[in-house]
């Protein structure tokens, strides 16, 4: 049942229209996977049958496979959840307002859970002073989220495993982060423009004495991996 299951999601996957930009295939997924694009275009052809993708898997699954025990040998012993607690000070995160989103593989990726892989990570970071959030909040005026953690596996729901390889980076609470981000960047510079383009008056018109008052913009949110966020 289960190599059935499988085999109907690949088939799904190569129905569906071929996307030059498939958010799933991402610079680092190239990196560890130099001919993805190339065996992508093929699947998307024809060219590379269903069974031929399945045969090249086959030597990762089975990689993986052992990477998954080895990384459950080490989570078992408590090593991240310890490493959380020791990362500083007791309420080393307080003021810091969190979002956790995708599938969290390094403190709640055990292959038996199928539950919120999040719940973990999101206890150590309370327990660290941290307040944690459903979704993203803030605009370039008002903050809200400092911190957004985004998981090293799929984007999952509600921190859930669907397996349908979504990248973390195509979730809403990822989207919403980089455009508060990039909102606040631009009023940064707005906001600096304004204030050259008035010392420039300043200097020739000697009857303006009062400089642009730049208006404040909140920090950036931080989004960090979450290895990066163990590290």
């Amino acid at each position: 049942e289960t190599v059935a299951i499988g085999l109907r999601f690949f088939a799904a996957v190569g129905a569906r229209p071929p996307r030059a930009d498939d958010v799933r295939i991402t610079d680092k997924v190239r990196q560890a996977y130099p001919l993805v694009d190339v065996r992508y275009a093929q699947a998307k052809s024809g060219e590379l049958s269903l069974m031929d993708a399945l045969k090249e898997l086959a030597p990762a699954r089975l990689r993986l496979a052992g990477l998954m025990r080895v990384l459950d040998a080490a989570r078992e012993r408590g090593d991240v959840r310890a490493r959380l607690r020791g990362l500083g000070a007791r309420n080393c995160l307080r003021g810091e307002e969190v979002v956790v989103t995708g599938v969290c593989e390094l403190l709640g990726g055990r292959e038996d859970n199928r539950g919120d892989t999040r719940r973990e990570l999101i206890e150590c970071i309370e327990q660290l002073g941290g307040t944690c959030k459903s979704d993203v909040k803030g605009t370039d005026a008002r903050p809200g989220t400092t911190l957004l953690v985004v998981g090293l596996g799929e984007k999952g729901v509600d921190g859930k495993r669907n397996g349908r390889g979504e990248a973390p980076e195509t979730s809403g609470k990822f989207r919403k982060a980089t455009e508060i981000n990039s909102k606040r960047a631009a009023k940064r510079h707005s906001e600096e423009q304004k204030r050259r383009e008035k010392e420039e008056a300043m200097r020739n018109n000697p009857r303006i004495k009062k400089p642009h008052e730049v208006k404040s913009v909140p920090p950036d949110i931080r989004i960090l991996r979450e290895d990066e966020f163990y590290a």
